[in-house]
């Protein structure tokens, strides 16, 4: 379980320490306080030989995929967008009793004179740092006092590819739902699989249920040639899960990284997108339960303060197993975090003190 974490020079975030972690964690706060970052800075941890991710966290958030041709989505993972002498970016996280650090540093390269000087005659050699391009990252991670792993990814034509160093790291932690994206068919089709194998597709039908209704049971597929899920909603045929639904989809994405073995964390931005006010009150309940089921570690933002009430009533007999943090943005651009426990938020409620 993740206990804290120490966040430098990521995205807007210069410097925050956010301690204390539960079992379900909820971040709020305005908009463009720095909820999404504090979880995409989770993340990015919680998957320290994965480089590649950042530029998966640009394209989530509607910015192109990062290749070398357009490195700019990449990018903006750095403070100020500077990839030359930048301030250090650093992720440091008390995990499992263990202090572990994991470093983010970009990989420049000189252009050629005939990309930025046309033709000027110039040793490349001699251009300012500034005319530097980004070509890559590089995460530097360790583990407590075990060696240092280290893993490149480098910027290519179809986005970044790898050249990895690493050694006794584990299976993926993170599993991460962003605000809009949901599983493709043929990754939701290997998790339906999983699910099988495992015997657990009655809890994850239940779990979906709660969305919709009408689902009996989930199964993965093939239609002229193409991997789909496909769901019995008491029809004459099944019908492709897609057409049940953002929220239908957003549910499924949820319990693929409960159900799914290989992950301990869920990541979850905007965790009430897709979902109506009136199944907000199971699906908390359901959430936590299955959070204690499975010992998953769930770290999720919300703009709903109804989302936020039912959340609060739905962990009254498990009141440590939630802790809500309220990011703030100052005008200085400092960001900090606030944390507010069971009790707090009870009192909260009860008097309509606002901690959005």
């Amino acid at each position: 379980m993740l206990k804290s974490i120490h966040i430098q020079n990521f995205r807007g975030i210069r410097d925050l320490t956010i301690g204390d972690f539960s079992a379900v964690n909820v971040f709020v706060g305005t908009n463009g306080s720095g909820k999404t970052s504090v979880l995409e800075a989770i993340g990015t941890f919680l998957r320290p030989k994965e480089p590649w991710f950042l530029s998966m966290l640009s394209f989530w958030r509607r910015m192109e995929s990062a290749t070398e041709k357009s490195p700019l989505p990449l990018r903006a993972i750095f403070c100020d967008l500077r990839v030359v002498n930048p301030d250090p970016m650093q992720l440091e996280g008390r995990l499992d009793g263990v202090d572990d650090v994991l470093t983010i540093e970009p990989i420049t390269a000189l252009p050629t004179v005939g990309q930025t000087h046309e033709n000027l005659a110039m040793n490349v050699l001699q251009l300012p740092p500034f005319e530097r391009s980004l070509a890559g990252v590089r995460f530097r991670y360790r583990h407590g006092q075990e060696p240092e792993v280290r893993t490149d990814s480098l910027l290519r034509e179809d986005g970044m590819g790898a050249d990895a160093i690493w050694r006794g790291l584990e299976q993926l932690r993170c599993f991460y739902v962003p605000v809009q994206a949901v599983l493709g068919a043929e990754l939701l089709g290997r998790f339906i699989l999983s699910v099988n194998k495992r015997k657990t597709e009655a809890q994850l039908t239940k779990f979906v249920q709660m969305v919709e209704p009408r689902v009996r049971d989930l199964r993965a597929g093939g239609i002229e040639g193409e991997t789909v899920v496909l769901a019995d909603v008491g029809t004459t045929q099944r019908l492709p899960v897609q057409l049940l639904g953002d929220g239908f989809m957003r549910a499924c994405s949820m319990a693929a990284g409960i159900f799914d073995g290989n992950y301990r964390e869920i990541v979850i931005d905007e965790i009430e997108n897709g979902l109506h006010f009136s199944v907000m009150p199971q699906f908390w309940r359901a959430l936590g339960a299955l959070c204690r089921k499975y010992s998953r570690q769930l770290f999720c933002s919300t703009h709903s303060e109804e989302m936020l009430h039912y959340a609060v009533a739905a962990f009254t007999d498990h009141p440590d197993e939630l802790k809500v943090f309220r990011i703030d943005r100052g005008n200085d651009g400092k960001t900090t975090a606030t944390a507010y426990r069971h009790e707090e938020l009870q009192l909260s409620d009860e008097i309509h003190v606002e901690v959005r």
